[in-house]
């Protein structure tokens, strides 16, 4: 099979522009499907199902990560940096939702900790500590 065989093609909508706009402003946030279609307003309506439409694509062609919520079987989605965010665990404030990218020695030093201490490893494109940041602290 000759490359590109067999996958869709990926259709660049006007739809599918803004809602990766939206994301890629705000790389540090993650977004509920409601949230992310207050901000889409802004600049003309969409409609819900577009979005999750749109939603569902990017996740599975890993532009954006889905993320469980803590409010019952809700989703948040973000945008995922491949290059960027595969080498270093993720910081959350449980407050402002703020994502933090944490230091890649640092993301190193403790996945070494506990490869060593527990004989696990861990994917540190997956991971994401939760916390208080200084600025809701």
């Amino acid at each position: 099979m000759l490359p590109g065989e067999g996958k869709m093609k990926k259709y660049e909508t006007k739809q599918r522009k803004r809602i990766l706009a939206v994301l890629k402003e705000h790389t540090d946030q993650q977004f509920y499907i409601e949230d992310l279609e207050e901000a889409l307003k802004e600049e003309g309506e969409i409609s819900r199902s577009a979005i999750y439409r749109n939603i569902k694509q990017m996740v599975e062609e890993g532009v954006i990560k889905k993320y469980a919520s803590n409010k019952g079987r809700k989703f948040l989605y973000q945008y995922f940096e491949n290059e960027v965010c595969l080498g270093h665990i993720h910081a959350k404030c449980l407050r402002c939702g703020k994502i933090y990218h944490v230091d890649h020695q640092v993301s190193r030093a403790i996945s070494e900790e506990i490869l060593n201490s527990l004989h696990f490893t861990i994917d540190k494109g997956e991971s994401v500590l939760y916390g208080i940041c200084s600025e809701c602290a």
